[in-house]
């Protein structure tokens, strides 16, 4: 990679920690650097439009290897990678994800002042997107719980301790309600969050959003006022920060479907089932829906970011889908998916319209039994 794509001007050692002169392998330097100006490009949204950005630092990592990767990053570099490749649809290596973890829980029992809080919280909601496993043992499960351990998520936490700030706090209560739920731990973070809110942009309180939505009414109900309070003030009209990209305008819903959407679409009017092309449900573009039958019906591509890009679960729903169609489900819609495969499978109208028939006629997805 010869450029940093933020700016686009080359990589030059000048600009460069002085650590990587020492500790990292050729090519490390510039592939850091290229992580780190994507990260701060912004969030999933933001990244779309630096998808081809994106898929090279996954070549280039996997070229490079692990190993050397690891060698040459401090803990922050690890987290801006781990957060820029997960939350776009190319899962890390597993030997990345492992090595992210042991540093976490390192860090967990540190008494440095040094230690960055919010690089840990954003490992945690990478390791979850990544789609790395479910329950306790889970990657992101472990890391929710070392950081939690840690102490770092308390409004007042040790006085020379490292803190949360907004953006950590916002990232670590989505990581939190996509695990095994802890309404307490929720209810600190949504605090942390308020007590932060300065740090917070349209991003990390699309994050907040997505995490109440998720967490249901049940727990949100059993927050004390002003945690709820500043939910329902700051994040209830909020977008999502959606992997396939900033909401269109609603004059351009049409034009923004995908060759597949479009198809699908047209099979649905075949089957005389009335639709919208284009809407938003609970802060989210849904690109089919029908307010008849109160559905979203919803192709599964990577390109969208519905499906990783890459890896063994590559072409498979990715976990920010299933979160997005928990924030729908919690708004009362249900779910109808279609993979990308299983549509190109299909020959001909006849097939297509017998297809989404099949479809519509069987039950929705269970959102509650999504992870």
């Amino acid at each position: 990679m010869q450029r940093l794509l933020r700016h686009g001007v080359a990589v030059s050692s000048a600009c460069l920690p002085k650590h990587f002169s020492s500790k990292a392998a050729p090519g490390v330097v510039e592939l850091l650097a290229q992580s780190g100006e994507l990260a701060k490009a912004g969030g999933r949204a933001a990244l779309r439009q630096h998808r081809s950005e994106v898929e090279e630092l996954y070549r280039q990592v996997s070229k490079v290897g692990a190993e050397a990767v690891l060698a040459g990053s401090s803990f922050s570099e690890l987290s801006d990678l781990l957060r820029v490749l997960s939350c776009s649809g190319f899962p890390p290596q597993t030997e990345l994800v492992e090595a992210a973890l042991k540093q976490l829980q390192k860090a967990q029992s540190s008494s440095s002042a040094d230690v960055d809080a919010d690089a840990a919280a954003q490992i945690a909601l990478a390791l979850h997107e990544a789609g790395l496993g479910q329950g306790t043992e889970a990657p992101g499960s472990k890391a929710v719980t070392a950081i939690a351990a840690a102490g770092w998520a308390a409004s007042s936490s040790r006085p020379a301790g490292p803190q949360l700030g907004g953006r950590g706090a916002a990232a670590l209560a989505l990581a939190v309600s996509a695990g095994d739920c802890s309404p307490q731990l929720l209810e600190a973070l949504v605090k942390r969050s308020s007590a932060r809110e300065m740090d917070l942009d349209v991003a990390a309180l699309g994050d907040l959003r997505l995490a109440a939505l998720m967490a249901g009414e049940g727990v949100l109900d059993a927050m004390d006022s002003h945690a709820l309070s500043f939910l329902r003030t700051m994040c209830d009209e909020v977008l999502l920060d959606d992997p396939r990209g900033f909401p269109p305008a609603a004059s351009d819903y049409v034009e923004s479907l995908t060759p597949v959407e479009r198809d699908l679409s047209e099979a649905l009017t075949a089957c005389e089932v009335p639709h919208c092309r284009g809407t938003l449900l609970a802060g989210a573009f849904f690109p089919l829906t029908s307010f008849a039958l109160k559905a979203a019906i919803c192709v599964e591509e990577s390109a969208t970011g519905a499906a990783y890009a890459v890896g063994p679960a590559a072409n498979h729903r990715s976990c920010w889908q299933t979160w997005k169609y928990r924030a729908a489900a919690a708004t009362g819609w249900r779910i109808f998916a279609v993979p990308e495969a299983d549509w190109h499978d299909l020959t001909g109208s006849d097939a297509k319209t017998a297809y989404i028939r099949r479809l519509l006629q069987a039950p929705p997805l269970d959102v509650t039994e999504l992870r």
